[in-house]
């Protein structure tokens, strides 16, 4: 089925299933789109910037990774993307991002230079952005994830380097009203670690689902794993599975108002093919229910067919791998991202979102 603008779903509440579909806001002011971006929301406003994509021509055909280091802010969700005169200190992507009230975290990612350490917060004062410097991670970090909870930034997973086959099991903190106070070590995250997982957070309890591990043979392995982080007991509490393995899904998580948190995008399995003929993205979404403990069925993301194939974009609407989440405006939003191997989207894809009450009215 040909999908233009929206595809239409189904959500599970409390028994009754209610309708919801995936809609396109405003693309990005970018040709080609960018993966690995953060996302947040500052005074009402989406805003998002960096990323990676490719430059010129896919990998196999000898392409070359740029990152980006312009920030774009959205003001309405009927509006149109501007672009802010404040800039990330250099390319940089595939960071942890955790986004609080008017302040989002960067901790750590990829530049050109390879793999970074540093740590920026970008807040919104007297009118306009403001990106400013955070005391180092312990050790450069790519492919974490990071959220706010208990009123510390938390960060975890990742890796340290691009051929390390040692995930990342490491977990710190730092508490952003007092940084001079430094990162603090929490809880190893359990097991071996993974990359590219996702997160959120609610109240003292940082989330943790999914990502791709590696087995005892050097095979790369999706988790469909769940865990959550208590930081007032700092102790790790493993929760249900993933009804299916999710990796590089986007992340943050959005949690909906209901306190239900969604997971979206990525992938179940390890296509082992050609690179040029991957054949996309998981469709499905998952919420998972904190009161519960309960995983539900989201709203399927739109899925056309890819245009050219090396192309180093896709302007159709597609599941994405490696995008930004955030919460906004009643929608949970899902901002750029890896269509495919090499491929970026500037497409940004907005469920709103309906309580099983506010259908029924």
């Amino acid at each position: 089925m040909h999908l233009s603008l929206a595809a239409v779903g189904l959500a599970t509440v409390c028994g009754e299933v209610v309708g919801g579909e995936w809609q396109q806001l405003a693309r990005l002011p970018d040709p080609v789109g960018f993966g690995g971006m953060f996302a947040g929301v500052l005074d009402g406003a989406l805003v998002t910037g960096g990323g990676s994509r490719f430059v010129d021509r896919p990998l196999w055909q000898g392409g070359t990774k740029g990152y980006g280091e312009k920030i774009y802010v959205l003001a309405s969700p009927d509006g149109r993307w501007s672009e802010s005169e404040a800039r990330l200190p250099k390319g940089l992507g595939h960071f942890a991002v955790a986004a609080a009230r008017d302040e989002i975290y960067l901790l750590g990612g990829l530049s050109a230079e390879g793999y970074e350490a540093a740590c920026h917060r970008i807040g919104w004062s007297g009118g306009q952005i403001v990106v400013s410097r955070l005391p180092d991670l312990p050790a450069p970090l790519g492919y974490g994830v990071a959220a706010v909870a208990g009123g510390r930034v938390v960060v975890a997973g990742g890796q340290h380097a691009a051929d390390a086959r040692r995930m990342n099991t490491r977990v710190w903190s730092l508490d952003p009203r007092a940084p001079a106070g430094g990162w603090r070590r929490e809880a190893d995250l359990p097991g071996s670690g993974v990359i590219v997982p996702c997160a959120a957070a609610q109240g003292d309890h940082f989330y943790l689902f999914g990502g791709l591990a590696y087995d005892g043979d050097g095979r790369p392995s999706p988790s469909s794993g769940a865990c959550r982080y208590d930081l007032a007991k700092r102790v790790w509490r493993m929760l249900p599975a993933m009804p299916e393995a999710r990796v590089a899904a986007a992340t943050p998580c959005p949690v909906l108002e209901d306190g239900r948190i969604l997971i979206a995008g990525g992938y179940a399995d390890v296509f082992g093919g050609p690179p040029r003929e991957h054949p996309g993205f998981s469709t499905g979404t998952f919420l998972y229910n904190v009161s519960s403990g309960e995983w539900e069925t989201g709203a399927v993301l739109p899925a056309e067919p890819f245009g050219e194939r090396d192309g180093i974009t896709d302007t159709g609407l597609h599941p994405v791998a490696a995008a930004a989440g955030a919460y906004w405006r009643g929608r949970a939003v899902i901002v750029g991202g890896e269509t495919r191997p090499s491929a970026r989207t500037a497409a940004v894809l907005a469920w709103r979102f309906r309580s099983a009450r506010a259908s029924a009215d």
